[in-house]
C-alpha cells in the first residue's frame, strides 16, 4: 500500500493483532494508533520509534513508510528477513527453535 495508514494495518493484520494490541506494545495511546490509521494525523518521530520497536522492525522502514526518510538515505532489512521477524514474533523460545 501506497500510504503508512495502509502499511500499518497490513502489519498489524499480518499479526493478527487489534488496533489495541498495537497500542499495548508501542506503549502509546489507543487515539494515537487510531488517529494514524484514520489519517487524521500523521505519525511523528516518537510514534514511529514506538510502533518499529512494537512491530520488531528496523526504524528506518517505519520512518521511511511515514515519509519522514526518504528511501535511498537508509537501506531496510531485506524483506525476506521482515517475514522471518513476523513469523517468529510472540512465538516461545522452543518454538522458535
Amino acid at each position: 500500500m501506497a500510504n503508512f495508514a495502509g502499511w500499518l494495518t497490513e502489519e498489524i493484520q499480518h499479526r493478527n493483532w487489534t488496533r489495541a494490541e498495537l497500542a499495548r506494545r508501542a506503549h502509546i495511546s489507543r487515539t494515537a494508533v487510531s488517529n494514524v490509521l484514520n489519517e487524521a494525523r500523521d505519525p511523528g518521530p516518537d510514534v514511529c520509534r514506538a510502533i518499529a520497536k512494537a512491530l520488531g522492525v528496523d526504524e528506518n522502514l517505519v520512518f521511511q513508510q511515514a515519509g519522514l526518510m526518504s528511501k535511498d538515505k537508509a537501506k531496510p532489512l531485506h524483506p525476506l528477513v521482515q517475514d522471518i521477524i513476523r513469523d517468529l514474533e510472540g512465538k516461545s523460545e522452543e518454538e522458535m527453535r
